[in-house]
């Protein structure tokens, strides 16, 4: 409890606040970056499948 009081009282927050808006970010980028290589393995997955589902026994 002593640790939120002295934190609410600090006007030094600012560097706190900005490393958590970079996470932030970086984050979404992270996820939007895994989402473009999910779909792209997905549609490599499809070609695979397709390949195989045609070829000759």
């Amino acid at each position: 409890m002593r640790r939120i009081s002295r934190l609410m009282r600090d006007a030094g927050g600012s560097v706190p606040m900005e490393y958590g808006l970079i996470a932030a970010l970086v984050s979404i980028a992270v996820l939007y970056s895994v989402g473009g290589f999910a779909n792209g393995f997905q549609h490599v997955y499809g070609l695979v499948s397709n390949t195989m589902d045609n070829s000759s026994p």
